[in-house]
């Protein structure tokens, strides 16, 4: 079983693009770049969370296949309240992972 993070090197997938995760330049901002187009993109870490839990970013393998498995992503129970009431007005609320 794998398991995805944000780290360098990681590539991800957002609304069918593919990026790499070169680098984060701060605490809470990542450089992505694209894939075909070699474009460099900054995108705040939290962004990049609410992404994830809107299912438009998924990780991908090194194989060049979406993961399809539920990826390990350490987050605060601070943030997760955030996230969770966020998604509370639009439909149900997430369930802090155990």
């Amino acid at each position: 079983m794998g398991t995805a993070a944000f780290e360098r090197d990681a590539v991800v997938e957002i609304d069918g693009q593919k990026y790499r995760m070169l680098r984060k330049v701060s605490n809470t901002c990542w450089q992505l770049e694209h894939s075909k187009t070699a474009r460099i993109s900054e995108v705040e870490q939290e962004q990049l969370l609410k992404m994830y839990a809107d299912r438009k970013l998924r990780f991908v393998n090194g194989i060049g296949g979406i993961v399809r498995r539920r990826a390990h992503i350490e987050i605060s129970r601070a943030t997760w309240g955030r996230f969770s009431s966020c998604h509370r007005r639009r439909r149900e609320s997430l369930p802090y992972p155990p």
